[in-house]
Order: C-alpha cells, then sequence, then structure tokens
C-alpha cells in the first residue's frame, strides 16, 4: 500500500512539475519574445526549479492525502489546502520575496496576506470546476450503466 501510494506521489510530483515548467516555458517566450538573450535565466535559475520540483512533490502528496476516502471531505480538504498553502508559501513565494530583497528590493511583507488570499481564491475556483467536472462525470456513469434483473425467469424448456 505504501509503496502505490510513493509511487503515486513521485508520478504524480514529476507530471506536474513537468507541466508547469512548460507552462511557464511558454509563457516566458510570449512574454519575452524580442529580448531572448537573459530571459530563462532570470524565471528559471536552478534554485527555482529546485524549489518548484519540491512544490510539485509537496502538491502531489497533498493530492494523495486528498484521496483517502476514510477521513471526511471537509477535513481532507482542510488538510489538501493547509500542505498546498504552506508548500506555495515555502517553495514559491517565500523564495522569490527573499530574492527580491536581496536585489535591493525590499521584502514586500505588506504583500503577503494578499498573496495568501488570491492563492485561497484560485484554489477554492480550482476546486469549484474539479468539484463541478467529478458531479458531471458521476452523473455521466450513473446514466450509462445497464440495468441488471436480479431476478431472472427460469428458461423454460
Amino acid at each position: 500500500m505504501k509503496n502505490k501510494s510513493l509511487s503515486r506521489i513521485l508520478c504524480g510530483g514529476c507530471a506536474i512539475f513537468c507541466t508547469v515548467l512548460v507552462l511557464i516555458s511558454i509563457l516566458m517566450l510570449i512574454i519575452n519574445s524580442q529580448n531572448t538573450e537573459n530571459m530563462f535565466n532570470i524565471a528559471l535559475s536552478s534554485f527555482r526549479i529546485l524549489m518548484l520540483a519540491i512544490f510539485s512533490f509537496v502538491l502531489s502528496a497533498a493530492n494523495e492525502f486528498y484521496r483517502i476516502r476514510t477521513i471526511g471531505e471537509f477535513a481532507r480538504l482542510a488538510v489538501h489546502f493547509i500542505l498546498t498553502l504552506v508548500g506555495f508559501s515555502v517553495c514559491v513565494y517565500l523564495p522569490y520575496s527573499g530574492e527580491a530583497a536581496s536585489h535591493g528590493d525590499g521584502f514586500p511583507s505588506e504583500n503577503t496576506l494578499t498573496i495568501v488570499l488570491l492563492f485561497a481564491v484560485l484554489y477554492f475556483i480550482a476546486y469549484g470546476i474539479y468539484r463541478l467536472i467529478r458531479a458531471l462525470t458521476k452523473k455521466s456513469k450513473e446514466k450509462k450503466e445497464e440495468y441488471t434483473p436480479v431476478y431472472k425467469k427460469a428458461s423454460r424448456k
């Protein structure tokens, strides 16, 4: 059981990491289409890639926790949200803020609450979309199930 969970965490983390990395690369190509010399050095330093990988595995572990059906829905959602928020804060937001502070831009502590609230809003929008898709697929599966009679008439010979 643990090996299966660990395998799903590793595969999910790799999938999240690759998807986010490709999206960031495409976004950087769109934003900096004229200045291609330095754009990937700025956006994708080795430290940022490492932090993104760690966040991807934290998010994958949170997703694996959310799959546990023996715990109530609200508790699973709360733990998933907290793990995702802590992973985002520690691996994405704080390193970026610290990097900005080391370059003399100042540590934007006044924006921290705004970032957390924005993250929470985006999280619950994504969760709403997830629940909507899940409800629609569950409803379509119920419609497609054929009736199997419990009592069959005995065939006469």
